[in-house]
């Protein structure tokens, strides 16, 4: 899960579908389209004359088509500032089309600009867990099915950051997802056993709004 700006560059050098949504939000002013375009052009310095390793290889061909999730931070403590993505394989293009623009959370504004940080996160090695503790603490998103108290099925997902940032353990880990799924009743050891857990990893690419305005300045130039 390190940072590595200059992948997702990679990523954007070869998927032709992205210089279009760049092109297309230089072009509009709005500040939905600006965030679009933010997203999509976080990269470094382009270099396409660089060698491609096998492993970043490996995640390009992956990310053209993969479940991926979009996170915003602002401010130096890095507050979650939005969250959204999908567990169906996208195409990298049209995933941070759809999902860099969140709707669970109020509009990102032009004065919030200077302060964010966004994530791409491309999710990968999706495994059944044999229980609810099948899984390891920062290696390891976890997406769980379960049934509400009042027998409606739900999900949850945490990306594999979130407990070490948090500093939960496992089990704080699952009732606190517990919790954002909707369960509202008592949390005991057996609700804990009912839980269908899938685990996953991912490759996390940050890049912050300073970052993103340097690089479009050097393309300018």
């Amino acid at each position: 899960m390190s940072n590595r700006s200059d992948l997702l560059e990679k990523l954007m050098n070869i998927n032709k579908e992205c210089s279009c949504i760049e092109s297309n939000a230089i072009s509009e002013l709005s500040s939905e389209n600006e965030m679009v375009h933010i997203q999509s052009e976080a990269s470094v310095t382009e270099d396409s004359n660089e060698e491609l390793t096998t492993d970043d290889e490996n995640v390009i061909n992956m990310a053209r088509k993969s479940p991926l999730f979009v996170t915003w931070k602002i401010g130096k403590d890095r507050k979650l500032r939005g969250c959204i993505g999908t567990f169906n394989s996208m195409n990298l293009a049209s995933g941070l089309r759809e999902y860099a623009v969140t709707s669970r959370f109020s509009p990102i504004t032009r004065d919030e600009f200077p302060k964010l940080h966004v994530s791409v996160s491309i999710l990968r090695h999706f495994e059944d867990g044999q229980d609810y503790l099948d899984w390891q603490i920062g290696i390891h998103g976890i997406r769980i099915e379960f049934n509400t108290e009042k027998g409606y099925k739900r999900t949850a997902t945490y990306l594999p950051e979130v407990a070490p940032e948090q500093g939960w353990d496992q089990i704080q880990t699952i009732d606190s997802l517990l919790r954002k799924g909707g369960y509202k009743g008592v949390i005991t050891n057996d609700v804990r056993k009912s839980i269908r857990l899938t685990r996953y990893q991912s490759e996390k690419i940050t890049v912050s709004y300073n970052e993103y305005k340097n690089a479009w300045r050097s393309r300018c130039c």
